[in-house]
Order: structure tokens, then C-alpha cells, then sequence
């Protein structure tokens, strides 16, 4: 991502391959994802039709926490996601490019718990209205968010936010705060049946509702 150009080609080269998607840190080496720079790629990827999953990468904040490294993945990536979220929300990315469908990880990190907060901002008018396209709570909605959340009360409110067709399974696995039987999890917490969440996967990843 560092390289755009690069970047563009591999996205060939992903395409080529019959996978899906591609996965991203939550910022190029410190550059934001907002950023103009990285037009190209969405743009490639938008085309392609692949999958742009957001995962968090070198968080910040651990010196806040006494720079335990065992801190990041449980303590900051929701709010290095949560980042990453709303700079693509302020620079108007899902407007331009209304077809690339992009995952957050971990459910959105903290982003669902922002949008109350963003929502306020920018219906109290200027300056903070210009940061947005439309409503914040409304942009939000373009996402797709996975279910990693533990707590089935903090999935239904992701769900009664951006929509439960926006949600989709996930695990991750293989990693030690992987959670253990994600789809029921799921399941119970959404109240859902798991036809739900398989078509809501088989839109993310282009496959139609078959």
C-alpha cells in the first residue's frame, strides 16, 4: 500500500488467482486511510470487485497503557479501527467509490459506540458538519462489520445500528482471543438463522444470493 502503483498491479494479480479480497493494516505507515493518495487502490479494488477488509496494524495509545504489548489487540484495535473508520467516513471515500465494499474487523471496533457522538456533531451544523458527506450513522451503513464482539448485547447493538444485513461471521482464528463457535455465537446473539448470515457472506464477497 506504501507503493500505490505496486498496490494496483497486485490487485490484478489477486483477481487472477480467484480470491475475493485483500487485507489492510488500519494505516500505511502512519499515512491515514482517508488519505487522497490511496484513491488508485480503492478505485482498482472497486473495479476488481474485491473485498477491502480493515484490520488493525501498529495501534496507538499502548504508551497510555504502560506500552504492554499483550494490550494492543485487546485494548487498542477497536480504537485504532475506530480510527480508521471515521477517516474514511470524513474524507468521503464510500461516496466515491459507492461500490467497493470494505469490512471492518472486530465488529468496527469502537466505531458503533462513536456514531451517537458523531450523529450529534454534525446535526449541530458547521464547522463539523462539512467533515461529512451525509449523516455519519447513515455513511456507517456502507460498511460490513464481522461479529467478533463476546458480548451478544454489544452485536445487537452494532446491529441496530448499521443493519444485520451488514453483518457477517467471523472468528479469529487463528489467534489466541479467537472466539469459540462464532456462527452460533452469532446466531443466538442477532436471533437470526444461519441462512441469514451466509447470504449477508455471500454478498460481501460478489456471489449473489444463490
Amino acid at each position: 500500500m506504501q507503493d500505490v502503483a505496486l498496490a494496483v498491479r497486485r490487485i490484478d494479480s489477486i483477481k487472477s488467482l480467484g480470491l475475493r479480497g485483500f487485507e489492510i493494516g488500519t494505516h500505511i505507515n502512519g499515512m491515514a486511510l482517508g488519505d487522497a493518495r490511496l484513491n488508485d487502490v480503492y478505485a482498482a479494488a472497486e473495479q476488481a470487485g474485491l473485498v477491502l477488509m480493515i484490520h488493525p496494524l501498529h495501534p496507538l495509545g499502548l504508551d497510555r497503557m504502560d506500552g504492554r504489548p499483550e494490550l494492543a489487540a485487546v485494548a487498542a484495535f477497536p480504537l485504532e479501527t475506530a480510527f480508521a473508520a471515521v477517516s474514511l467516513m470524513t474524507h468521503g471515500v464510500l461516496e466515491r467509490f459507492p461500490k467497493l465494499r470494505i469490512l471492518l474487523s472486530h465488529g468496527g471496533g469502537a466505531l458503533s459506540w462513536l456514531l451517537p457522538r458523531l450523529h450529534h456533531a454534525y446535526a449541530m451544523g458547521p464547522p463539523l458538519q462539512s467533515l461529512f458527506a451525509k449523516d455519519p450513522t447513515e455513511i456507517a451503513r456502507s460498511f460490513y462489520y464481522d461479529t467478533i464482539l463476546y458480548d451478544g448485547p454489544a452485536l445487537q447493538y452494532l446491529a441496530d445500528k448499521v443493519g444485520r444485513d451488514r453483518l457477517v461471521v467471523g472468528s479469529d482464528y487463528p489467534f489466541t482471543i479467537r472466539q469459540d463457535k462464532p456462527s452460533q455465537f452469532a446466531e443466538q446473539a442477532l436471533a437470526v438463522g444461519r441462512e441469514t448470515l451466509c447470504a449477508n457472506a455471500r454478498l460481501l464477497f460478489g456471489l449473489g444470493q444463490g
